[in-house]
């Protein structure tokens, strides 16, 4: 840990440690910093070879940050297992989507897919997409994966869950449990946000469990809806409850600090109690809560621009690059990278690209 004064003598910079980003010009892996600033603020300061060097800020508040951090343990929320690609389709068109899938690519064959899990050590495995539920032969790539010994969780939106017998369909083949996309009203279309609870509906009556229900927030007044949807519906969940702030490759509107002391703020309007999960898995991008006492993961995911590959070195994991088991953060960004041309010629930077230093400042979303 060091510091240095920049600019001024009132302007002071502490190096807290030193660690790894990616450039997100051409997403290198590349030397970088994370520093305490004057103002509370983290930021990440790193430096590409080919395309100079950036500062980002990476949580509005070093001490809420530090703090959570200082909780790490191993309780919940953990994750899952190791999440499973199998469809770039998807049934609806998200306004942010964590994946933001390639829908015109070709579906890989179960065959293909059990090649995949063959070359995964987790015993745990979580189907996702796009949207998995598109795919006819779901059944069949359920039963395969269990008869491997292991788990199987479906991540879904849940629109397909509004059709009757549906969710008895799959745990017949063998599905454990969902992780239930539902956000709020305003997220998608009204028809798709009633066709979601029309399927809770269903869920609730079927044997099929929900280990957790995922809302995402875009602006600060949603908050109370969603705390509103999280008291409807925290009987039927088994793990709790996923909060995450809107994924943009370029941008992101919360952080976690952000998002804590909204939810905290409404929960002791109501009377309630939002606090830190003790002895919780945490890091700048994940931290648990407790909600009157149901966990809640809030989440705020990094992007190449602000990714610390330190902390991508822990779970979730994922299989959605051919031949790659990693951490799912990583993967998504190494995602990015290949689709902006790492495999037509375009990683490295031109001879002659100019170097320079960018301070980039994050547009955050905290009004209606």
């Amino acid at each position: 840990m060091s510091s240095e004064q920049t600019g001024s003598e009132s302007h002071q910079t502490e190096i807290l440690y030193e660690t790894a980003s990616m450039c997100h010009v051409c997403f290198r892996e590349i030397p970088a910093e994370v520093l305490l600033e004057s103002d509370g603020a983290l930021y990440m300061r790193k430096t590409c070879s080919r395309h100079g060097s950036t500062k980002i800020m990476i949580e509005r508040d070093a001490e809420f940050c530090l703090q959570a951090q200082e909780s790490f343990g191993t309780k919940w929320p953990r994750p899952l297992g190791t999440l499973v690609e199998i469809t770039n389709r998807c049934n609806n068109s998200c306004p942010s989507c964590y994946h933001r899938p390639q829908r015109g690519l070709p579906d890989p064959t179960l065959s293909d897919i059990m090649v995949r899990i063959t070359g995964i050590p987790d015993p745990d495995i979580v189907l996702m997409g796009g949207e998995p539920t598109v795919r006819q032969d779901l059944p069949d790539i359920i039963r395969a994966i269990r008869q491997t010994g292991r788990n199987v969780v479906l991540a879904t939106n849940g629109l397909r869950f509004a059709e009757p017998g549906y969710a008895d369909m799959v745990a017949k083949s063998g599905l454990q449990a969902i992780g239930f996309s539902l956000h709020h009203p305003e997220y998608s279309s009204e028809g798709v946000f009633k066709r979601k609870l029309q399927a809770l509906a269903l869920l609730a009556e079927s044997a099929l469990p929900v280990e957790h229900i995922a809302f995402s927030v875009q602006h600060e007044c949603q908050v109370p809806g969603i705390l509103d949807l999280m008291d409807s519906t925290k009987g039927m969940v088994v793990g709790g409850f996923r909060i995450r702030s809107t994924h943009a490759p370029e941008v992101v509107p919360f952080f976690v600090s952000d998002l804590y002391k909204l939810l905290k703020a409404e929960s002791e309007r109501r009377g309630g109690r939002f606090e830190f999960f003790p002895g919780c898995e945490n890091n700048r991008h994940a931290v648990g809560f407790l909600y009157n006492g149901v966990p809640v993961w809030v989440l705020s995911w990094p992007t190449n621009l602000t990714i610390d590959l330190s902390i991508a070195r822990g779970g979730p994991m994922a299989a959605i690059l051919d031949g790659v088991h990693t951490q799912i953060w990583r993967g998504l960004c190494i995602q990015d990278g290949i689709r902006h041309g790492w495999f037509a010629g375009h990683r490295i930077a031109h001879e002659g690209s100019a170097v320079s230093f960018t301070e980039i400042t994050q547009p955050v979303g905290l009004c209606c």
